[in-house]
């Protein structure tokens, strides 16, 4: 009785379905981008704000809760906790994959911050090329209405380069103590 019940254990270890720890702080991070995006920007900026300005009215844009990091915190949040959500779900993350995720993430995030720089051009071939609809439309706002910053592509440069260290340091791969 004794080896079945550690076999068990072993086997409910190697095969759970996220690293819990690891996913619960990318969903904080990305949290506290949504208050950035909610609270810190003007609410005809982004989707969230448009939503929020009709739910909270002059809040919405009017307070601006990370101070002066706060323009660069979403894209300093988002390579870092896609990266974490990635390797939190990925089957038995070595390093190598570890590497792979962080590296894609974090051009992922630099293509579509350069993007912004040629974001009449982008957004004219979106609408010409791309089947009309939420995606297409959101895609091409996106690069329209977004604003290219060199502060921006360090922002995501640091997020992923945090991510990688999480992941190193303490992500799935690592011992959970229970």
């Amino acid at each position: 009785m004794q080896p079945l019940a550690k076999m068990k254990r072993k086997i409910q270890a190697d095969y759970r379905i996220c690293h819990w720890p690891t996913c619960a702080i990318a969903v904080g991070s990305l949290f506290l981008g949504a208050v950035e995006y909610l609270l810190g920007r003007a609410p005809e900026s982004n989707h969230l704000g448009q939503w929020g300005a009709g739910r909270i009215g002059d809040l919405c844009g009017s307070i601006h809760p990370f101070g002066p990091l706060g323009p660069y915190l979403p894209d300093f949040i988002h390579p870092f906790a896609f990266i974490l959500l990635t390797v939190a779900v990925w089957p038995k993350p070595g390093p190598a994959a570890k590497r792979i995720i962080c590296l894609g993430w974090l051009a992922f995030d630099l293509l579509f911050e350069i993007g912004q720089r040629y974001g009449d051009t982008l957004s004219g071939w979106i609408a010409a090329t791309l089947p009309a609809g939420r995606f297409s439309t959101a895609l091409a706002d996106y690069f329209g209405y977004g604003t290219f910053s060199p502060g921006d592509l360090v922002a995501i440069t640091l997020g992923a380069l945090a991510g990688y260290l999480y992941v190193c340091a303490f992500g799935p791969g690592r011992p959970i103590r229970a």
